[in-house]
């Protein structure tokens, strides 16, 4: 018979009634230590275990995502663009060096006298709860805030009785276009229209991406602080500019976390904005009394950039700007110059790639070229046949295979070798010109000429472009290896270093440099190209041209699109009176993401990137809406909601060269009735969808190597799989930064970035007559003529963004189990498992699944588990330490708590009756 019994002991050990909450000390609640006030010992075969478990999580709770906060790694962005003042080392008129620094300026929306910008390396810690990738800003050329470049004015009318004249009439170079401009019959004609006079740049709402300048002074009295006189350059193009980016960096809550609230975090981050910065200007009808002449609200993702403004892009401000006679430098000239801060380019990659290869001034050619003589009948750079100068030139030629469009078609004209393909060519620009004829202002021979000034007659300077001869499958091969296996230099080449370089060896010198083959690409070098000998002459320019009017560039800069006087010049950009002239103060341009948002659909349990895009809104018709006058349009009852728009129109309320004529309303009469008909501008693309103002675009650099690192990041939780942040193998224009997202290319873009969402069901709604009335019939709209007048249907349609999508549900839970480690037991108690980089030493005593997960609590019951006691041991203490699968300390509060059980076996060595025979002895002696 078992004379024994197991005397059971539970020990209640909780974090808020530990020494370190008493303690204060709180930073780990996943540590904790609690006294044994009157202390106990453990013998041999008590068997330990836990009762139960309550471990305290803010969220636990099956619908809830757990992000722990851990760090990832540390990692290094590259090119990121930092601004700081500009400090200036000059030499004082006592012959002392001295330092001029960049201070406060309150008349700019830089606020600063001057600044540099320069792209940096920025190392950071990435978490597992953070997103930290580059974004870069474009602008799209949506008819409204921007310039297209080269241009050299944007107001040829100044006085208040003209000044509606602005608006109207065809553009043209008396207007302030430049005074000359590329070759017609070389113009890359994806990028251009023809309006019947001029070719100028299509308004078709593509993405123009930001690069900035590398030096900028704003105020004309700080170049006196280092006794110096203003500065421009006159040839804007030719000044250094870098790829702008800032680093995004979003970190969502650590815990437990509703997918909401998740999303609600992050896209207030997004959302951010700075303190608003006031302009105060001096009151010029009261002495020492300020006025708040605006104030500006940049935000995370939406900021002012700097943008042309009217006082300073008048025709007689350009006059002085176009010179350099320094003396008759202004503030304005200066205020004209810095315009060209912020230059936003269609094609980014061959910007970044052919400034690197040369400046302004191009690289010259090494020897003649003739087409008649075998041996001469390559293109001869005079630049040496190394690795490095081939690998700068390939870049530039992986750039240009971005964008087909160079190649495809009738987008280039007949004069341009019909024979080149994307497959066998890449191009250069080349002067048509000797050297003599391309001089800038101050006497240099330039590769092109923007046109500010009239070309000579008979002479055009704008260069051309010169496709030359490249094999992709050889693109790897090195100029050691290429020189290896070709039989000679020069005209025997068989194999082309890094697919085009053919190493030649001008006469009587022993260097090799690199010549092109033209003649491969076609039957021969085209006549355009030669001279009148009919050869290239030696030393003439070749390379990449950096100016704004270039084949394959499409520039612009931004506009304020304030005037000082309205279309209406009774109303004036002033304070006070006409003379309180604050246009001059608006010099920039908000660009960006106005509404970005990190979106969660409960529904699908997916998250998604939306609102990347500023969406068109609907705004008004009329810059006269809301005016009370007989006639006048009624304000829109919903100007702010966004929408895509087929066939833009484009009305007085802002101001842009590139949008003249502009033209609310055509008048028709017929049927003696006057009819006032709404079309669209004459300068938007037809047919084309405009959704867009500006934007973002996310780069694919996230700072995570491979997909084991991404698998534990905040893309994963989120849902996202690793191959949509990866870039794609090949970019072209099904993939690249001007393809709009939908379901077909979502999952391969170069750039994320996002548009309106257009769905097939939206098209019945374009049956539109000319009187703006939709009759949803399933016919393909179109435009009408009347009265030999051609009439566009205004099209606009409510619109969302398309986001996006991650590919799979949001990861609820990272870790599917807590452990809990505890000092009761004894060290050689083992648990197998992933104790890599152990935070704690303690064994585990139990295990804790993540099923029972409510009110805030995940909860523990009893465990299998019951650890052995071996020795004799006195505990006056324990300590607990609850862990994640890895051996890290997990995210709790002060609220959790074990309930340890101690079970001992009582042994009684008498039998009953021997009991009742001893307790009978007990009473006959008492």
């Amino acid at each position: 018979m078992d004379n024994s019994y197991t005397q059971i002991k539970l020990i209640e050990c909780n974090r808020a009634s530990s020494i370190e909450t008493k303690a204060n000390q709180n930073s780990n609640p996943a540590l904790f230590t609690n006294e044994i006030s009157e202390g106990f010992t453990l013998q041999p075969l008590d068997r330990i275990s836990v009762h139960s478990s309550y471990v305290s999580e803010v969220g636990a709770a099956g619908d809830k995502l757990e992000l722990k906060g851990d760090f990832l790694k540390s990692y290094t962005f590259q090119g990121i663009t930092e601004f700081k003042p500009l400090e200036i080392t000059y030499t004082d008129d006592e012959g002392d060096p001295q330092v001029a620094k960049a201070e406060y300026y309150p008349d700019n929306i830089s606020f600063i006298d001057a600044r540099n910008a320069s792209n940096i390396s920025k190392p950071v810690n990435i978490y597992d709860n953070q997103i930290k990738t580059p974004i870069q800003y474009y602008k799209n050329n949506n008819g409204e805030n921007h310039v297209y470049l080269p241009r050299n004015y944007n107001y040829h009318y100044t006085s208040s009785a003209s000044f509606a004249d602005n608006w109207l009439g065809v553009d043209n170079r008396s207007l302030g276009m430049p005074k000359s401009g590329a070759d017609t019959n070389f113009l890359l004609l994806d990028d251009y229209r023809y309006d019947g006079t001029n070719y100028k740049i299509k308004t078709d709402n593509k993405r123009f991406t930001a690069f900035i300048r590398e030096k900028t002074i704003y105020n004309a009295s700080f170049f006196e602080k280092h006794n110096s006189s203003i500065y421009v350059n006159p040839d804007p193009a030719g000044d250094n500019y870098l790829l702008y980016q800032e680093l995004l960096e979003l970190e969502a809550p650590t815990g437990f976390n509703s997918p909401e609230k998740i999303a609600e975090v992050l896209t207030e981050q997004l959302k951010q904005t700075d303190e608003p910065q006031i302009l105060e200007i001096d009151d010029s009808t009261s002495a020492g009394r300020k006025l708040n002449a605006l104030t500006i609200f940049n935000s995370k993702t939406f900021k002012t950039f700097t943008a042309c403004n009217y006082d300073a892009w008048t025709e007689a401000v350009f006059n002085t700007f176009n010179s350099i006679n320094v003396s008759g430098y202004t503030q304005k000239t200066l205020d004209h110059y810095n315009a060209y801060e912020f230059v936003f380019h269609k094609r980014p990659e061959l910007q970044i790639a052919g400034r690197k290869l040369n400046s302004v001034y191009g690289l010259l050619l090494g020897q003649e070229t003739d087409p008649d003589d075998d041996d001469k009948r390559h293109i001869y750079l005079d630049l040496l046949y190394t690795d490095n100068n081939c690998k700068r030139i390939l870049d530039l030629f992986d750039a240009e295979a971005l964008y087909p469009e160079i190649w495809t078609n009738d987008n280039t004209k007949n004069n341009i070798n019909g024979f080149a393909t994307i497959d066998n060519s890449r191009f250069l620009h080349i002067n048509k010109n000797v050297n003599a004829s391309q001089e800038d202002l101050n006497g240099l021979p330039m590769l092109d000429n923007d046109g500010y000034t009239a070309f000579p007659a008979g002479l055009n300077l704008a260069s051309l472009p010169l496709f030359v001869y490249y094999k992709d499958n050889e693109r790897n091969i090195t100029c050691a290896e290429a020189t290896a296996t070709n039989t000679s230099y020069g005209v025997n080449t068989t194999t082309y270093a890094y697919g085009f370089a053919i190493p030649y060896i001008k006469t009587g010198e022993t260097q090799v440099r690199i010549a092109l083959n033209a003649r491969n690409v076609g039957p021969n070098i085209g006549h355009h190209y030669l001279n009148a000998s009919g050869i290239i002459e030696g030393n003439r320019k070749i390379g990449f041209d950096n100016h704004f009017n270039a084949f394959s560039t499409a520039a612009l800069i931004l506009t304020s699109g304030v005037s000082f006087y309205n279309y209406d010049s009774h109303i004036s950009t002033a304070l006070i009176n006409h003379t309180q002239n604050i246009s001059k103060y608006f010099t920039g341009a908000y660009i960006g993401a106005t509404n970005p948002k990190i979106d969660y659909d409960f529904n699908k349990n997916q998250f998604s990137i939306l609102n990347l895009h500023s969406a068109e809104n609907v705004g008004q018709t009329s810059y006269r809406a809301g005016d009370t006058i007989k006639g006048a349009a009624e304000s829109t009852s919903n100007p702010s909601t966004e929408v895509f728009r087929i066939n833009k129109n484009l009305n007085y309320s802002i101001f842009t060269p590139d949008a003249k004529p502009y033209l609310e309303d055509k008048g028709a009469s017929w049927g003696g009735h006057s009819r006032d008909l709404s079309t669209k501008n004459e300068n938007i693309e037809a047919w084309t969808i405009f959704d867009s103002r500006s934007g973002i675009y996310l780069t694919k650099d996230i700072g995570l190597s491979d997909e084991e690192e991404f698998n534990k990041s905040l893309f994963k939780s989120l849902g996202y799989n690793y191959n949509q942040w990866q870039k794609p193998d090949k970019v072209d224009d099904s993939n690249n930064r001007q393809i709009r997202l939908d379901n077909n290319t979502y999952n391969n873009l170069d750039l994320i970035t996002t548009n309106a969402s257009i769905v097939s069901d939206i098209s019945t709604t374009f049956d539109i007559n000319l009187f703006g009335s939709t009759f949803f019939n399933h016919i393909i709209a179109h435009s009408s003529v009347l009265l030999d007048k051609s009439y566009y249907p205004l099209i606009i349609n409510d619109a969302v963004s398309y986001g996006f999508k991650a590919d799979f549900l949001a990861r609820r839970m990272q870790k599917p189990y807590y452990t809990i480690r505890s000092s009761l037991i004894d060290d050689n108690v083992q648990y197998i498992g992933n104790s890599k980089n152990s935070k704690a030493k303690m064994p585990i005593i139990a295990v804790v699944n993540k099923i029972n997960g409510e009110g805030d609590f995940y909860f523990g019951e009893g465990s299998d588990f019951e650890f052995v006691v071996t020795q004799e041991k006195t505990i006056t203490s324990i300590q607990t330490a609850l862990l994640d699968p890895d051996a890290s300390y997990i995210n709790c509060n002060n609220d959790s708590a074990v309930i340890y059980k101690i079970q001992r076996k009582i042994t009684n060595n008498f039998s009953i009756a021997e009991q009742i025979l001893l307790n009978q002895a007990k009473k006959k002696t008492n």
